[in-house]
């Protein structure tokens, strides 16, 4: 399901204390989210690497990497679905005391599938 006609031409990427207090565009956010994801992965796999890639090494590097992109995940799509048919983005309701322990529980359950997929290493 696409909400790309949906939204704004800028969208609120940062939620402070305050309210929304960072934007950008749909497409600035996009690169930014993979590029946070990218660093997710070249830091956790250096890190793997550096260790001489044992046992242990790899699956903390896996199930770390599968934590923080569960949770960046979360965060990016609640955050890109609260954006839609708002046309101030300054409006954009996201309550962090929802939304961060979603993100948190997503975050675990994806170190749970990293974990179980290390199970064999």
């Amino acid at each position: 399901m696409s909400v790309s006609h949906r939204l704004p031409d800028t969208v609120a990427t940062h939620i402070g204390a305050d309210g929304p207090d960072g934007f950008m565009t749909p497409g600035g956010a996009l690169g930014f989210t993979l590029g946070i994801l990218a660093l997710n992965a070249a830091v956790f796999g250096y890190t793997a690497w550096q260790r001489a890639g044992t046992t242990r090494s790899v699956r903390a590097s896996t199930v770390g990497s599968w934590a923080i992109a569960g949770l960046v995940g979360y965060l990016s799509i609640a955050l890109l679905i609260a954006n839609v048919d708002v046309s101030v983005p300054q409006l954009v309701d996201f309550p962090l005391a929802l939304h961060l322990p979603a993100a948190a529980v997503v975050g675990a359950i994806c170190s749970g599938v990293g974990a179980a997929l290390t199970w064999r290493i």
